[in-house]
């Protein structure tokens, strides 16, 4: 079989013989020569004198990105924005009111059309039952509850997670 052997992207370990081998994404075992090399580069990384730093700052945005956050844009979570505009019901015979979660502003159905509520997340409570008088309180009011869960959540790391949302300079 003469087939042209190149470094594969994301090399795959698997146990031969009682030693760990590195194959491709098609399971073919990769030379030597080419395990080598990437023994090489892995050595080069992992000799860095930050590494440690490297890698835990990368398995945090990992994390992170898995409870379904989106460092693009943080009003997004699980690929849909955390608050959404609901009108007032027109049918509505008792006037219904609130006061806004972030300016206290009176939000009556009878003087307005509708308003902000959140998408409900177990893990951040406070979105349950959030309300606001225009997008841009309830921007505000999740950037309060994000920074909170953040804080929370990644106690020891939630400076970094905060400044890569631009909640924090």
């Amino acid at each position: 079989m003469s087939q042209k052997w190149k470094q594969p992207e994301r090399p795959i370990f698997i146990e031969i013989k009682g030693s760990d081998v590195f194959m491709t994404d098609r399971r073919y075992i990769i030379r030597k020569e080419q395990a080598l090399e990437i023994i090489q580069k892995l050595l080069e990384f992992y000799e860095l004198d930050d590494v440690d730093e490297i890698i835990s700052q990368h398995n945090l945005v990992l994390d992170f990105s898995y409870d379904g956050f989106d460092f693009s844009n943080r009003y997004n979570r699980h690929g849909s924005l955390v608050y959404h505009y609901t009108e007032f019901g027109l049918d509505r015979k008792e006037e219904w009111s609130f006061k806004c979660d972030w300016c206290n502003k009176k939000v009556s159905s009878k003087e307005e059309a509708g308003y902000y509520r959140f998408t409900s997340f177990p893990d951040i409570e406070a979105t349950m039952m959030g309300r606001t008088c225009s997008e841009d309180c309830a921007r505000h009011r999740w950037d309060e509850l994000l920074t909170e869960f953040i804080k929370a959540k990644y106690p020891n790391e939630h400076e970094l997670l905060l400044k890569k949302l631009g909640l924090k300079d």
